[in-house]
């Protein structure tokens, strides 16, 4: 029982590591306030700083610099931190189609940021990854725009839909530029598939078909360019050869035949029609 209680006194007396905040006073005067020993609160902690220190000992320091330091100050952190020496140095894996313009303006603006290869690369990647995307979300669907507007005419035309149509495109054939219908409109449609301009195509053909023989319009709607003046002379010669209809007041084409002597006439004399 006595040797308990020696054993007790004893760790009781024993000065604590841990327990004592006076660790500290083990150290010359000089370093016991040192602001570097401030954060440290135990031997152990003590140890660990020490242990680390050691081991950063012959590495490349890396010093940050502050709000006040100057361009070249960090110029040179960028540098130790794998920023190329020049913007023409990166390394970049761009699209093929990429504007050249572009891709020199990205690499100034990386270097400007101090990005390294590795960074600048990351961040053209997801740029181009994001902006693909967007393209993708904001693509038209062109088949869904064609059948509304294609839906559109048919209300608008009914049983004349086929017919109209066909007359809007014999118009397109002679009087359009070519790849005209293939123009993207503001909402990435294509011209051609727009039910207003299909539209117009039809009032344009109707407006010529009223002014104009059926003859020189049935030429321009099969893509011929309609009837050359020779191929009027040539008709007439058929129309009023002997024995032709249009001599035969009694014949059953006799009235067809007066009719198309006469938009032949208006074509080759259009100046008395």
């Amino acid at each position: 029982m006595a040797e308990e209680q020696v054993a007790e006194v004893a760790q009781a007396e024993a000065p604590s590591v841990e327990t004592s905040n006076d660790w500290r006073t083990m150290l010359p005067d000089d370093l016991r306030d040192h602001s570097a020993l401030s954060s440290i609160n135990d031997v152990p902690n003590l140890a660990k700083s020490f242990v680390n220190a050691q081991s950063m000992i012959g590495k490349d320091k890396i010093v940050i610099p502050s709000q006040h330091s100057s361009p070249e100050d960090w110029d040179q952190v960028y540098e130790k931190l794998g920023r190329p020496v020049a913007p023409e140095n990166y390394e970049m894996e761009v699209p093929e189609d990429s504007n050249d313009e572009f891709v020199g303006w990205y690499k100034n603006t990386a270097h400007k940021l101090g990005l390294n290869q590795s960074q600048a690369q990351i961040l053209a990647s997801e740029y181009q990854e994001f902006m693909g995307s967007q393209a993708e979300a904001n693509t038209p669907d062109y088949e869904a725009l064609q059948n509304e507007s294609m839906a559109a005419l048919k209300k608008d035309y009914g049983q004349k839909y086929d017919e109209n149509l066909s007359l809007g495109n014999s118009i397109l054939t002679e009087f359009a530029e070519e790849g005209m219908t293939e123009l993207s409109m503001a909402d990435g449609s294509k011209l051609g598939d727009s039910a207003t301009f299909i539209r117009s195509m039809v009032s344009i053909g109707e407006f010529i078909r009223e002014r104009i023989s059926e003859d020189a319009f049935e030429g321009m709607s099969k893509g011929q360019g309609g009837l050359s003046p020779d191929d009027v002379s040539d008709q007439l010669l058929e129309v009023e050869r002997q024995g032709s209809p249009l001599f035969d007041s009694m014949h059953p084409q006799h009235r067809e035949y007066v009719e198309k002597r006469k938009r032949l006439y208006d074509l080759k004399f259009p100046e008395d029609a």
